[in-house]
C-alpha cells in the first residue's frame, strides 16, 4: 500500500501542477492547490508527512477543498483522504464541513473523522482558523472529540509569525487520554516563486492513563498555484489544513501499538 500511496500523491501533484491558467481565474472549477513537504524530529524520532491538496469552486460563493496526504511513523505509513465542503461569502471567511479517512500501510487500522471548520480573516494581516469534531479508530474502536484554534499574523507581505493549540480527547474500556499540542512557526513567502518555507516549535502533552511530553522542530516546503500566494493571503485563499488529530496518540503507540513503538 505504500507505494500505492507514494504514487497517487505524486500523480494528484504532476496533474494539479501545470493547469492553465485561465482555469485558475475562473468563477466556477479549479481554484488552486498545494503540495507541502513537512518533517519533524524529537526524542522519540521523527515524523514526514507529505500533503497535496485542490480547491475547486462549485458556485461563485460554495467551494470543495480535496486532499490526499501521506505521513511516516517511522515503521508504518498512514494515507489520508480528507473532503472540506465550504461556505466562502466573502474573502474574508470560508467555513462549512469536512470528512477524513485514514488507512494503514498493510495493516488493518483507520480512522474515519467529521467535523465543521472555518478561515476568517481580521484586517490585512492576520487570520484565525477554528476546527471541530469527532473520530473513531477501528478496529480499537477508539471514539474521540478533537478541537484546534489557530491564527497567522504578517510581519510583512513575505514573513508570517503562526500559532495553533490542538486538544485530541479519547475514551474507551482501557483508558482515557487527552493529548495537548501547541505549534508555534515562522514562515517566509519567496517574493519571485509561489513557494513558502517554514520552520517551527511543536510541543505535545498527554494526560490521562497514560502521561508524556515533548517538544520537537518542524520544517516544512509549500508549493501552491492559483489565486494571490503572500503572506497576506485572505482567508479565501488559504486551504484547510490536513485532518490528523489523532496524531499526538498515534505517535506514540497509544491506540494499537505497531505505531510510535519505535
Amino acid at each position: 500500500m505504500k507505494t500505492r500511496i507514494c504514487a497517487a500523491a505524486l500523480a494528484v501533484a504532476s496533474a494539479l501542477l501545470p493547469l492553465p491558467t485561465q482555469a485558475q481565474s475562473s468563477a466556477i472549477g479549479f481554484s488552486g492547490a498545494e503540495l507541502t513537504l513537512g518533517h519533524a524530529s524529537g526524542e522519540t524520532g521523527t515524523l514526514t508527512t507529505l500533503d497535496a491538496s485542490a480547491d475547486f469552486a462549485i458556485t461563485a460563493q460554495h467551494g470543495l477543498q480535496l486532499d490526499l496526504g501521506i505521513i511516516d511513523y517511522g515503521n508504518i505509513w498512514f494515507g489520508t483522504l480528507a473532503a472540506h465542503a465550504y461556505l466562502q461569502p466573502t474573502q474574508a471567511a470560508k467555513y462549512g464541513l469536512f470528512f477524513a479517512y485514514s488507512d494503514a500501510d498493510d495493516r488493518e487500522a483507520a480512522t474515519t473523522e467529521i467535523g465543521v471548520e472555518g478561515i476568517w480573516s481580521l484586517g490585512s494581516s492576520t487570520t484565525v482558523e477554528a476546527r471541530a469534531g469527532m473520530g473513531r479508530a477501528d478496529p480499537s474502536e477508539v471514539d474521540y472529540l478533537f478541537a484546534s484554534l489557530g491564527a497567522r499574523h504578517a510581519l510583512t507581505r513575505q514573513l508570517a509569525l503562526s500559532g495553533r493549540l490542538g486538544i485530541v480527547d479519547a475514551d474507551e474500556a482501557r483508558a482515557a487520554l487527552t493529548g495537548t499540542t501547541l505549534d508555534l512557526g515562522l514562515s517566509y513567502h519567496l517574493p519571485d516563486a509561489p513557494v513558502a518555507l517554514s520552520l517551527g516549535a511543536s510541543h505535545t502533552r498527554i494526560s490521562g492513563t497514560h502521561t508524556a511530553s515533548e517538544t520537537r522542530v518542524t520544517i516544512g516546503l509549500t508549493a501552491a498555484i492559483g489565486g494571490a500566494r503572500t503572506a497576506r493571503a485572505t482567508a479565501a485563499q488559504r486551504n484547510f489544513a490536513p485532518v490528523r488529530p489523532l496524531q499526538p496518540l498515534l505517535e506514540r503507540g497509544l491506540v494499537w501499538d505497531f505505531v510510535g513503538s519505535r
